[in-house]
């Protein structure tokens, strides 16, 4: 008989938003319910951030921000990097990977009334989105490469980027002043006709 999936939830507690190498800690026994929303609404949209809602368990109290005895205390904090994912015959499957913005407590009243943590997670377009680029700007380059510079350019690591070469070359664009990554990179999409999102790992 095959066996059921088992899901997994994993928090990178101690690590920054951006380290190459997080450090997960399994929160999964703690997981009452998960709920995820990737890609977009109509086939001819960009993709939009892919959202994820957790909802933990908190009797121990490991999960709230000012409990300084708590498991994870000085760590409770947004921008945590957090991953789903689900092992079923023998292989995993990554189902989310994206970063906590915010920490609601609430209680559950069935069956059992107790502490719950809801967990709201956005992924790294939403940090695309809030990062500013002012610089003298990209020299004209192949969209892949453009993608890449604008991903150098707030310092998210290269090896957890799949960027295909492109096939239109961009113009320069001189000086560029609070402008959004995202902003550029849609300009981009737009202008290769292509795809941009995150992938589940």
């Amino acid at each position: 008989m095959t066996a059921w999936p088992s899901i997994k939830v994993q928090i990178a507690w101690a690590n920054n938003a951006f380290d190459v190498s997080p450090t997960w800690t399994d929160v999964s026994s703690d997981v009452q319910s998960i709920s995820i929303r990737r890609g977009r609404t109509y086939e001819i949209n960009r993709m939009e951030s892919g959202t994820a809602t957790v909802v933990l368990y908190n009797q121990s109290g490991s999960y709230w921000p000012y409990n300084a005895a708590g498991s994870y205390y000085n760590n409770i904090k947004p921008v945590k990097r957090i991953n789903i994912s689900v092992f079923w015959n023998s292989t995993t499957y990554s189902l989310y990977t994206g970063y906590i913005e915010s920490y609601v407590p609430s209680w559950l009243s069935f069956p059992i009334k107790a502490p719950v943590m809801t967990l709201t997670c956005s992924d790294l377009q939403k940090n695309l989105s809030r990062f500013l680029i002012n610089s003298a700007g990209y020299s004209s380059e192949l969209s892949g490469a453009r993608v890449g510079h604008v991903l150098d350019s707030m310092a998210w690591p290269s090896t957890p980027r799949i960027i295909a070469s492109g096939q239109s070359t961009l113009a320069s664009t001189g000086a560029l002043v609070n402008v959004t990554a995202m902003d550029h990179i849609y300009s981009v999409d737009d202008s290769e006709l292509g795809i941009f999102f995150i992938s589940p790992t």
